[in-house]
């Protein structure tokens, strides 16, 4: 236990590797950006002659096939005349311009040549045009803490109080507890992050989500950039329904009871003393032991508190991430004791 929380070394390489992809993405689209500000400002502008606006379908990285448009104009730059197909636009739509509608073409006097006419340029909407860019460096910046995160995580010491307290079983105990547990999964369970609190002169111990309220408004303010970007920005509505979920699963509330009189374990969405045949319910003598498993998750490390029976299925308690580990470690000498002086495993 001392030493099994420690990230390992693909973890803070995933980590460093998406904070430097997004980093650099996002340095590549201001660059690009910044570009073109430089061409719409130095560049000739001249008038042309649209030829042929129609649309075509091209491959699209893998994901079949996609319709863009296919425009050829004509231009005059110096006495001289340029045909050019280069256009830049922001979205698969642009303008339904009849052959021989007449559009600005900006030129690049080093190169007459290279041109390019202008549908649609979003750099006219002000810091609006760095959304795209913003995002990745938020992105950089999550990525950036949690390879940090990896990097400062401390070792867990095991308290002296459940030292002692394993000591007062036998070995053997622990070597039978052990063989008979089976794999579980550690599905969506209340996350320990405050100590457990005592309800009706100590009958029920409670533990509930807790969630920041800094946690809670930075995902508010989030939610309603991401809202405000998808005016202008389309593509953001998958970013309004990632960041909805997330505001909705804080609001879902996971609860664990431990009902110290009529002994028997409870959890569910919500408790309220009076009304408790909505809950899942564990009686303790169907619990031969209390078992801590380390589990994988997609954002790191951590601990599954699980119940296990006398048949090895393990039963979700809670969990606990490696940030308060420490409160599930004081917490378990005091539940085996109290639900019959059971073996820990982990």
């Amino acid at each position: 236990m001392n030493h099994i929380l420690r990230p390992s070394l693909a973890v803070k390489i995933i980590y460093a590797v998406a904070a430097i992809f997004c980093l650099g993405l996002g340095i590549w689209g201001m660059k690009e950006q910044l570009a073109w500000d430089d061409r719409i400002e130095t560049w000739d502008k001249v008038d042309g002659i649209i030829l042929k606006n129609t649309t075509k379908r091209v491959s699209s990285r893998g994901k079949g096939t996609k319709e863009v448009a296919d425009v050829e104009y004509q231009y005059t730059y110096k006495g001289a005349t340029y045909h050019g197909t280069k256009i830049v636009y922001d979205s698969d739509s642009f303008p339904d311009l009849k052959v021989g509608t007449k559009r600005q073409v900006i030129v690049d006097p080093e190169n007459p040549q290279n041109c390019a006419i202008m549908f649609w340029y979003r750099g006219k909407w002000g810091l609006l045009r760095w959304m795209d860019c913003a995002v990745l460096y938020v992105l950089a910046l999550l990525f950036s803490g949690m390879f940090l995160r990896t990097l400062f995580t401390k070792k867990r010491v095991v308290p002296e109080r459940l030292i002692n307290y394993m000591n007062t079983l036998p070995a053997e105990q622990f070597h039978a507890a052990l063989k008979m547990e089976q794999r579980a999964i550690l599905y969506n369970r209340v996350e320990l992050r405050q100590k457990m609190e005592y309800l009706q002169s100590s009958r029920f111990g409670v533990i509930r989500e807790n969630v920041s309220k800094s946690t809670v408004v930075l995902l508010g303010i989030w939610l309603l950039l991401s809202v405000t970007a998808t005016i202008f920005i389309p593509s953001c509505w998958t970013l309004v329904v990632i960041s909805g979920l997330l505001v909705f699963s804080l609001y879902k509330p996971h609860v664990t009871v431990f009902d110290f009189q009529e002994k028997k374990i409870l959890s569910g969405s919500r408790f309220h003393p009076e009304k408790m045949e909505h809950m899942e319910v564990l009686p303790f003598s169907d619990v031969d032991h209390l078992s801590c498993e380390q589990v994988r998750r997609k954002n790191g490390y951590q601990i599954g508190f699980f119940a296990v029976k006398r048949d090895g299925t393990k039963i979700p308690v809670c969990k606990a991430s490696p940030r308060h580990l420490e409160l599930l470690l004081e917490l378990l000498p005091e539940l085996a004791e109290k639900m019959g002086h059971l073996p820990i495993t982990y």
